[in-house]
């Protein structure tokens, strides 16, 4: 995965702590990340519902990536990433990336 669970929540928290912007717009997150070194990353809201919560990430700038036709990294900065439970009593699941 690309970010940890507690980077994840932490963005989640971001986007939805009701201050300074609208929750389904793309806020720079970049600083929320400390397991890689971003500038310029975006994340917004996909899913806000009782039983499933998905955010993605839109575009990153200053990432270290590497890439060949023959290397694609595997660990993308973008993408979407979705946490489930089974009722609106029941604990969150972890985020999982979605292909």
């Amino acid at each position: 995965m690309s970010y940890t669970q507690n980077e994840l929540s932490s963005v989640w928290e971001k986007l939805t702590d009701g201050t300074e912007h609208d929750a389904y717009d793309a806020l720079d997150v970049s600083a929320l990340i400390s397991s890689r070194s971003l500038s310029n990353l975006f994340a917004r809201i996909e899913t806000n519902e009782e039983v499933e919560q998905t955010l993605t990430f839109t575009a990153s700038v200053g990432a270290v990536e590497t890439y060949t036709d023959f290397d694609p990294p595997n660990d993308s900065t973008i993408g979407f990433y979705t946490r489930k439970r089974e009722n609106k009593e029941a604990k969150w699941g972890l985020w999982e990336v979605q292909h």
